[in-house]
């Protein structure tokens, strides 16, 4: 080979690893600018997962009250529910089995109440 075709081929050679270089510079680019991206994504949903476990929490100490608050019905409330179940035409009977209360204790209120 001559010169002249050695200069040549070292010339395109050179272009050709100038073209790969521009595009690794582009493409490195491009991975920063989705890595930059990426990294607000996880930081939104990071958030977004520590008020969603807020709230479950939150939820379930309500969940909790409201089981501790329903177990242990109040005196008013259990006469109300009575009444409102007799005045819907439900027998004594009926009644006890729905609240889980003694036939004698429906007999008492309903007869405290009429």
């Amino acid at each position: 080979m001559d010169k002249q075709t050695v200069s040549a081929k070292t010339k395109t050679e050179q272009a050709s690893a100038d073209d790969i270089r521009a595009e690794m510079a582009r493409f490195e680019k491009f991975i920063e600018s989705a890595f930059k991206r990426l990294s607000k994504q996880v930081e939104i949903l990071e958030a977004i997962e520590a008020s969603v476990e807020s709230k479950i929490a939150n939820l379930e100490r309500l969940m909790h009250v409201n089981d501790c608050l329903s177990s242990q019905p109040s005196e008013s409330n259990r006469r109300y529910e009575v009444v409102a179940l007799a005045r819907r035409g439900l027998k004594i009977d009926e009644i006890a089995d729905i609240l889980g209360i003694t036939q004698g204790e429906v007999e008492l209120i309903l007869n405290l109440n009429f």
